[in-house]
């Protein structure tokens, strides 16, 4: 009855879930003794980190280039911050921020619909459409 439960959640899952699951429980059913699973447990969970970190120092790298320095990112994305503040000051030195100082500035509230609507006018004019 364990058996069937367990692979009714399994397959219940979202499809792009199923993999992950299915790295979770690996540790659980490899054969062996209780140490050898932990053994095995902890190397997963070691990679699974280490994959998340690799990730999350990319996204702050990506978000440095459009901050000017650290200041700028913990006003404009506290999240990114946090993790950026989390790294050691030898991976900190390695991220290079945008410290050039023409930012892009924001657009006013209704600018981007108005560009849009203006951008839409003319390739409506250029297929020889009435905008």
């Amino acid at each position: 009855m364990e058996d069937v439960l367990a692979s009714l959640l399994f397959l219940e899952a979202p499809a792009r879930r199923r993999a992950e699951i299915m790295e979770r429980l690996l540790p659980a059913a490899v054969p062996g003794s209780v140490g050898q699973r932990l053994a095995f447990a902890t190397v997963v969970a070691q990679q699974q980190i280490s994959s998340r970190e690799q990730k999350e120092l990319k996204m702050v790298k990506e978000a440095a280039a459009r901050f000017r320095n650290p200041k700028d990112l913990e006003a404009h994305a506290p999240t990114l911050n946090g993790i950026y503040e989390g790294l050691s000051e030898a991976v900190q030195k390695t991220i290079k921020f945008n410290e050039s100082p023409e930012q892009k500035r924001e657009p006013k509230a209704g600018e981007g619909l108005e560009a849009a609507l203006e951008e839409q006018r003319k390739k409506e004019q250029t297929l020889g459409r009435k905008a």
